[in-house]
């Protein structure tokens, strides 16, 4: 029997364990966290940490896998190309490819090498270091960590040189490798683009608006299509072939998160992995097909060229709810009138008496949405959430 290591268990790994099966693989799951839903569902798991590219290439070896899968973290990709290379399996770009394309600072090189619009940024491998850039700088800055994994972790936008030691200070703590970018701060607005690779060219794409709750550069909310695309689906097709045929990218996704502007559309994070928070639900329902499922069989090396051709259909989108704070969970109640604006499903990740420790990251919920119209898109947006309500004890 076929066996595929998927490298998390989180509610986000649950579509593709899934797809896994289905497609008759034994699905082994990994990571340290030992309680996630997606490992009950998966024939097998394994303690270990995801982010550890030796471990995972032993655990891998060990089990005599197939495949690899990466979950919808960048440590997770790399320790899959990582493995996938030392063992000869197919699916995965090769490991320096994907660190490139992965940490933010070698990935801004690489657009440039093709021509894709990306930020200006410097590098920082120390405080002192990114200190003394911000001194030369004109602000509004963004600090970011070059290597955080994903879910904008670590990154603030800078206002003040007041709050730069503090803003600095918490992007090094959140990279692995101890540097930092400092980032020109583009004005614009949010979205993203999901394009699959077959043989160097873009079969499919779902494309969306972006939307953060408690943080703009969070993102919490997405719909799709993205309100921009009519007019920058072709630059970013453009650049995501151009950057295929350069570096030979094998089949499977290419996620560009983008800001668009009067300038036109800005690459701020490139991924060749499973997004988070089931975002391939909507995905799927906007194409007609298992996205899901497509993305094992990349990953999986198997031929893509069947993949069905489709053009993004509806307005779907999903919600992550947050609690607004710390503690136990008492009650978690959503509003009516959600119901009169869309169709939805939940996810539930955390229920009543479970205990919230990081209420802006932890997700409580996801919820799919399927909007009628684009009033009703519109009107979800700007009240969502006073529509999800939930009560919090210390």
């Amino acid at each position: 029997m076929r066996k595929v290591l998927i490298l998390n268990g989180s509610h986000s790994e649950i579509p593709l364990i899934l797809a896994a099966k289905r497609l008759g693989f034994f699905v082994i799951t990994t990571g340290n966290a030992v309680d996630l839903p997606g490992h009950r569902l998966a024939d097998q798991y394994e303690y270990q940490d995801f982010s550890d590219h030796e471990a995972i290439f032993r655990l891998a070896e060990a089990h005599d896998v197939s495949s690899i899968c990466s979950c919808a973290n960048d440590a997770g990709i790399l320790s899959a190309a990582y493995a996938a290379e030392k063992l000869a399996l197919r699916g995965h770009d090769g490991y320096q490819l994907t660190k490139k394309l992965h940490l933010k600072n070698s990935f801004k090189i690489l657009a440039r090498e093709v021509g894709i619009r990306t930020a200006h940024s410097y590098e920082a491998s120390s405080q002192k270091e990114a200190e003394l850039i911000l001194d030369n700088v004109d602000l509004p800055v963004l600090v970011k960590p070059v290597d955080a994994g994903g879910g904008s972790k670590g990154i603030s936008v800078l206002t003040s040189r007041v709050s730069a030691t503090d803003r600095v200070h918490h992007a090094f703590s959140s990279s692995k490798s101890k540097r930092v970018l400092i980032e020109e701060y583009i004005e614009g607005s949010h979205h993203s683009c999901s394009m699959f690779l077959v043989g160097g060219r873009v079969i499919n794409f779902y494309s969306d608006d972006e939307h953060g709750v408690y943080n703009p550069l969070k993102v919490t909310f997405s719909v799709g299509p993205a309100t921009n695309i009519d007019v920058v689906s072709s630059t970013l097709i453009n650049w995501a072939e151009t950057l295929s045929r350069k570096f030979s990218l094998v089949d499977g996704v290419l996620h560009f998160q983008y800001i668009y502007n009067r300038d036109g559309p800005c690459v701020i994070e490139v991924t060749r992995r499973c997004s988070g928070d089931i975002y391939s639900t909507p995905v799927s329902l906007a194409l007609g097909f298992d996205w899901a499922e497509w993305l094992v069989r990349a990953e999986s090396g198997l031929d893509c060229t069947r993949m069905p051709r489709r053009h993004q259909r509806g307005i779907f989108g999903r919600f992550c709810i947050l609690a607004p704070s710390n503690g136990v969970i008492e009650s978690i109640s959503i509003s009516a009138d959600l119901k009169n604006f869309c169709e939805y499903e939940i996810l539930q990740v955390l229920r009543p008496g479970d205990l919230v420790t990081d209420h802006e990251n932890q997700k409580v919920a996801v919820i799919v949405l399927n909007f009628k119209n684009d009033l009703d898109r519109t009107s979800i947006t700007r009240q969502m959430q006073r529509l999800v309500h939930i009560r919090m004890t210390d």
